[in-house]
């Protein structure tokens, strides 16, 4: 993370400066007082305790374990649940977060207006919430998008009286797919027709040629 990358670049520069310090101890003791002369080894060590000491070994592990309280703070007090600390360590080094609001600042809870829907020729509102409805999953649930599309349609008589008319029976649904970004939906109707209905972002549902 950043702020990991922060500490290491701080505790290089300690080791950085007490090696100065170590070289600066040799000198003095070695040439100013003699030491060389009269106790080399003793100049050595305690050169060499100084850049031991210096040495900031533990904090890496000091920085995690405040990191693991502050995560199990945050979760007692505001309950907000930490999965990576990492991931809390980057946050700490934000000064601005730009963040997507659907999911994250709402609920993610879709809805249809019905009087916004755009149609080509030849056709009417409901053949879109009709058709979107004949290629949407009824056991999804959980999808935003599927869920908005079937409570529009159950609104929607003039969409379930053409469905009636035409016994449109689903025959199966592919899933959507993030390389090609649409669902299609095999339909079937009275006359034995088969259709096959698209929805997705409407450059992969007009070009197919990805798939």
């Amino acid at each position: 993370s950043v702020f990991y990358k922060k500490i290491m670049f701080f505790a290089k520069a300690v080791i950085l400066t007490s090696l100065f310090m170590v070289i600066a101890v040799l000198l003095v003791l070695g040439l100013a007082y003699d030491g060389f002369e009269d106790d080399a080894k003793e100049a050595v060590l305690s050169a060499l305790s100084i850049m031991i000491a210096a040495i900031p070994i533990a904090l890496p592990l000091v920085l995690q374990v405040n990191m693991a309280l502050g995560a199990a703070y945050l979760a007692k007090v505001h309950n907000a649940i930490v999965t990576s600390i990492p991931a809390l360590q980057d946050i700490a080094s934000m000064s601005i977060l730009c963040s997507d609001k659907t999911g994250t600042l709402t609920t993610a809870k879709m809805s249809i207006i019905p009087d916004s829907v755009f149609v080509a020729d030849d056709f009417e509102r409901c053949d879109v919430l009709l058709f979107a409805s004949l290629c949407s999953n009824p056991d999804k649930k959980d999808d935003p998008i599927d869920r908005a599309v079937l409570q529009a349609f159950e609104a929607d008589e003039a969409g379930k009286e053409k469905l009636k008319d035409m016994e449109y029976k689903q025959e199966s649904v592919i899933g959507f797919n993030p390389e090609v970004k649409r669902t299609v939906g095999f339909v079937s109707d009275k006359n034995g027709k088969t259709w096959t209905i698209a929805k997705g972002l409407p450059a992969k549902v007009l070009d197919t040629t990805a798939g």
